[in-house]
C-alpha cells in the first residue's frame, strides 16, 4: 500500500499492489472527497522535571495521532522535538515507537540552563500542530537576566550604553546584576563591554553571548548576578 497525490489534485490517493500469483488485483483509489484540513493531535507528552548538571540527555515521549492512519502508524511528513536554552530552537527528529508513540531526545546542555521544549507534527496534507512550550531547569537555579541590558529595563538601546559608562566612570550604580554589564562575557566589566554593545546596536556587530533573552549565565567567572532583572521575573 502506498499513499500519495497520484492525480495531482492536492488530495492523497491510495494504490495497492499484490506480488503473489493468483486472482489478486492491483487497485487505485482516487480521492475525490474534501481536502484534509484537520491537524494532528498530541494529547499526551512528557513533562520533564528539573535535574542537576551532568545527568545526560533527556528523553521525551509523546502520543501523536492523526485521522489518517494504518497498522504502522499515521502518515506524517515529520514529527520533531524542538528545544532551546535561550537562543533559538534546535530540532531533533522524533522516532516512531509503535502505534501512536514517538520518542525524541534533548541533548545535555552540560551547564546550568533553562531548557524549553515543544513538539511539532506535520501530516501528509501539510496540516501542522505545535504543542505549548514546557521548561525544566538543569543545574542550580539562579537570577535570570539579559546580557547587555545594563539598566535592566527589558530592552537593549543607547540608554544601556549610557548606564554602562556611568557605572564605569561616574560612580553610577551597576545594579544587582553586573553580569548584564559584562556584554562580551570575558569575566570583567570595562569599556570593552560598552563598545561591544554599541557595535551590536549600530554596526550589526557580533551576537551578544547568552543569555540573550532571560536566562542564566552559562559561564563561571568573577562577575556575578545577585538579583534577577525585573523583566525576567
Amino acid at each position: 500500500i502506498e499513499v500519495a497525490d497520484l492525480d495531482g489534485d492536492g488530495d492523497l490517493d491510495i494504490i495497492t499492489a499484490q506480488g503473489e500469483s493468483g486472482a489478486f488485483r492491483n487497485r487505485l483509489y482516487l480521492n475525490n472527497g474534501v481536502a484534509d484540513t484537520i491537524p494532528p493531535k498530541i494529547p499526551l507528552w512528557d513533562e520533564l522535571g528539573d535535574v542537576d548538571t551532568g545527568q545526560g540527555p533527556r528523553r521525551v515521549r509523546a502520543l501523536v495521532r492523526d485521522d489518517m492512519t494504518s497498522d504502522t502508524g499515521a502518515f506524517f511528513q515529520s514529527v520533531n522535538l524542538e528545544w532551546s536554552t535561550g537562543s533559538g530552537f534546535e530540532i531533533t527528529e522524533m522516532k516512531w515507537g509503535g502505534h501512536d508513540l514517538y520518542r525524541g531526545v534533548i541533548p545535555d546542555p552540560t551547564t546550568a540552563a533553562l531548557v524549553t521544549y515543544r513538539i511539532r507534527a506535520v501530516d501528509k496534507a501539510g496540516n501542522v500542530f505545535v504543542t505549548t512550550e514546557r521548561s525544566y531547569q538543569v543545574g542550580t537555579s539562579g537570577p535570570q537576566f539579559r546580557r547587555g541590558d545594563m539598566n535592566a529595563d527589558g530592552s537593549r538601546d543607547i540608554s544601556d550604553a549610557v548606564a554602562g559608562l556611568s557605572y564605569l566612570f561616574s560612580g553610577g550604580s551597576g545594579g544587582d546584576c553586573l553580569d548584564a554589564i559584562d556584554v562580551n562575557d570575558d569575566g570583567a566589566t570595562n569599556i570593552a563591554d560598552v563598545v561591544f554593545l554599541l557595535v551590536y546596536l549600530f554596526q550589526s556587530g557580533g551576537s551578544i553571548p547568552d543569555p540573550f533573552d532571560c536566562g542564566l549565565d552559562p559561564t563561571s567567572d568573577a562577575v556575578t548576578c545577585e538579583a534577577a532583572h525585573p523583566s525576567c521575573l
